[in-house]
């Protein structure tokens, strides 16, 4: 019974992505129970969108306005672009998607007794997530978000950097290739824009 078990877990993993596999392995998150959920967040993904973080948590969710909660089980991702949290209410599944951009702060905290806390900010809502208490994960955690914060402002400053020559720009956009925010499709498109501009 172990080893048919091991098969259907073994045939779960192969159906994901590589970049999700390599999220739920890194930060060791637990997916019995969680494949409807993960298959929900993987369908919505954009093309050239890479999940950095993935988890099997608990959110609470609180609007900014009204302090209202809800105490929420489920599945979570990071990607490039955003955050993304699966779960399900009754016998529906719902997403919250939040992108990257209207992430305010986000802070990691805990302890042995309490567990490890990530608190994700926006101007509506925030978003208090339950990861296992271990110093390193914390901190794996902590700086994965921060990288892909930075990242996308770094990406959003330079699309409107003025009057930036081509060749600098050419360097920018490879820089963003090697990092997973662009695609190497969008990125020898955007150089043969500003190369034919020389």
């Amino acid at each position: 019974a172990s080893d048919v078990y091991k098969r259907q877990i073994f045939r779960r993993v192969c159906k994901m992505r590589k970049d999700t596999e390599q999220a739920i392995k890194s930060f060791g998150a637990r997916t019995i129970g969680q494949q409807k959920n993960i298959d929900t967040l993987e369908s919505m993904l954009n093309p050239g969108e890479n999940v950095l973080f993935a988890m099997n948590t608990n959110i609470i969710i609180t609007a900014v306005n009204t302090r209202k909660q809800q105490k929420l089980p489920g599945f979570a991702f990071l990607t490039n672009q955003r955050f993304l949290f699966s779960y399900k209410v009754l016998f529906e599944h719902s997403v919250e998607s939040v992108l990257l951009k209207d992430i305010q702060a986000v802070n990691c905290s805990g302890n042995g007794l309490t567990g490890g806390h990530v608190e994700i900010h926006t101007i509506v809502k925030t978003y208090n997530m339950l990861v296992p208490y271990k110093k390193e994960i914390i901190h794996k955690i902590q700086s994965v978000f921060d990288e892909a914060k930075n990242n996308v402002q770094y990406s959003q400053s330079f699309q409107y950097a003025p009057k930036e020559d081509a060749l600098s720009q050419i360097e920018r956009l490879s820089d963003l290739m090697k990092k997973g925010i662009i695609t190497e499709e969008e990125f020898n498109a955007k150089k043969s824009e500003l190369l034919a501009k020389l």
